[in-house]
């Protein structure tokens, strides 16, 4: 992981609910605060997981396909 998502992640880690909720209206609180938490959680998770994405992509356009050899469509 480069030192660049690092540091984004730490940074999308540190943001409190607290600004999170205060951003949302009123009625649509907590909806709003599921899916910012949720959506947080997915950029942690891509960032986290970029490099391992990364290799794997590289391996299927170097070798193609794990048992391409079996798919009928």
């Amino acid at each position: 992981m480069k030192a660049e998502q690092r540091e984004s992640l730490h940074r999308l880690a540190q943001i409190p609910i607290q600004r999170l909720a205060s951003a949302a209206k009123p009625v649509k609180k907590q909806a709003t605060m599921k899916r910012c938490l949720v959506q947080n959680a997915k950029d942690f998770w891509r960032i986290e997981n970029a490099e391992a994405i990364a290799e794997q992509n590289e391996d299927v356009a170097k070798h193609g396909l794990p048992f391409a050899k079996y798919r009928q469509f």
